[in-house]
C-alpha cells in the first residue's frame, strides 16, 4: 500500500507532508516525480512558510519512492501546509501512484542537524514507526531520543527528528539522515527490535 504520512510538528512547529508511491516503470515514475516537485517548489514557494522538498528512493523496492515536503518552524509554516493539503497539488499526488494513499498524522518534539531536504543528493534517510504499550508513549519517545543522541556521535551522521501522533501518542515516529549507507548500517545494534525502512535521496 503507497503511504502519506502528514507530519504537523507541535513543539518545534516544522511541518512535513510524505508520500510513498509505487509505480512499474522506474523511468516513468521518475519523470513523474520530478515534474512533480518542480510544481511543488514552483507554486508553494510563493508561500511564507514553505521549506522544502526532496525525493526518496526506496533501499529495499526499486519501485517505491518518498516524497517528503517541508514548511518553515512557524505559524506561516502550519497555514502553508494547511493550503498545501487543500489545493490541486495534494489532489493530484493520488496520480504518481497506482494504489491509494493512507494519510497519518505525527506532532514531532525534536530535531536536530540536517534536514532532508537540505541533506544532499545520495545521502539515505531511516524512518521507523512504533507503538508503545497503551500509555507509555513517553518513555517511548524518551527511549528514542536517547537513541537519537547516541547516533549523533557516528561519522556520517547528519540529522534527525522524532515524534507522536497527535491523538494516538503511544504511536511514534522517527527519522535520521546519513551520509552514506555503510554510516546507517554502522548505527544499528545486533538485534534490532523494531523495523527501519532506509531510502535514498534521489530528488
Amino acid at each position: 500500500m503507497a503511504q502519506s504520512l502528514l507530519l504537523l510538528i507541535a513543539e518545534i512547529d516544522m511541518s512535513a507532508h510524505m508520500l510513498v508511491v509505487r509505480n512499474d516503470s522506474p523511468s516513468e515514475r521518475l519523470a513523474l516525480i520530478s515534474e512533480y516537485i518542480g510544481k511543488l517548489k514552483k507554486k508553494l514557494g510563493r508561500l511564507d512558510g514553505y521549506y522544502g522538498s526532496s525525493a526518496w528512493q526506496s533501499c529495499l523496492r526499486d519501485d517505491e519512492v518518498m516524497i517528503l515536503v517541508e514548511f518553515r518552524e512557524d505559524r506561516r509554516g502550519d497555514e502553508a501546509l494547511r493550503r498545501f493539503s487543500k489545493d490541486k497539488l495534494a489532489i493530484d499526488e493520488a496520480k504518481l501512484s497506482a494504489e491509494p494513499a493512507d494519510i497519518v498524522v505525527f506532532d514531532l518534539q525534536s530535531r536536530n542537524g540536517v534536514r532532508p531536504s537540505d541533506a544532499p543528493l545520495g545521502s539515505f534517510l531511516s524512518l521507523s514507526r512504533r507503538v508503545a504499550a497503551p500509555g507509555f508513549g513517553d518513555d517511548l519517545q524518551r527511549e528514542l531520543e536517547n537513541t537519537f543522541g547516541s547516533l549523533t556521535v557516528i561519522p556520517g551522521y547528519l540529522g534527525h527528528v522524532q515524534g507522536s501522533h497527535p491523538t494516538l501518542p503511544d504511536r511514534v515516529l522517527g527519522i535520521a539522515v546519513w551520509s552514506s549507507e555503510e554510516s546507517f548500517r554502522s548505527s544499528l545494534p545486533a538485534n534490532l527490535p523494531f523495523e527501519l525502512k532506509l531510502f535514498r535521496k534521489i530528488l
